[in-house]
This record gives C-alpha cells, sequence and structure tokens, in this order.
C-alpha cells in the first residue's frame, strides 16, 4: 500500500539486485524507499539477508538507515528512509 502497488510511477531506481519505490507509512505519514529484491538475482536470499545485518548495524548522519525488512509471498523488501536528495552516485557521475 505505501508504494501504491509497486507503481512505476514511484519507480526510484533500479540496481544491482532489485527495484526501489518511493512509499509513505499510512499512519505515520513517513516517507520510505522500498527495495524489492529481485527473482533473478542469482544470490537472493543471501543478499537479502547480508545487507539486513550489515545495514542495520550501521548508524551514521550521512546514511539512511534500514528501518525493516519484509518477506510476503516468498517476495523480499527492505525499507529504508526515504533521502529526498537523491543518490549519491546521481552527483558523482551525472553530467547535466
Amino acid at each position: 500500500m505505501a508504494t501504491k502497488g509497486l507503481s512505476e510511477e514511484e519507480l526510484l531506481g533500479i540496481g544491482g539486485f532489485g527495484r526501489v519505490y518511493k512509499g509513505k507509512l499510512r499512519i505515520s505519514k513517513t516517507e520510505i524507499a522500498v527495495k524489492r529484491i529481485s527473482h533473478d538475482s542469482k544470490q537472493g536470499m543471501r543478499e537479502f539477508v547480508s545487507e539486513i545485518v550489515s545495514t542495520g548495524q550501521l548508524s551514521h548522519r550521512n546514511l539512511v538507515q534500514l528501518l525493516g525488512y519484509c518477506r510476503p509471498k516468498g517476495e523480499l523488501f527492505l525499507v529504508y528512509e526515504f533521502m529526498s536528495n537523491g543518490s549519491l552516485d546521481k552527483f558523482i557521475y551525472d553530467e547535466t
């Protein structure tokens, strides 16, 4: 529900092992970024667990915080705070 059913209009980007969607939590109205781990990913569950463990232990003012994860019906989702200014690679590699 937060991402309007993983709507293409909420798609923020596509990474190495999934798509990232913008969403908003219904009750708190908190903006979030939801990473849907791709079924095409060769490591899938290993990457999912590794990202939970590594980002769950990190805390820094310049890093987005992992808020949670879920596994509905065999799908894998990671939920992060939303960073409104976009990704760092946009500022490093964007030539416009």
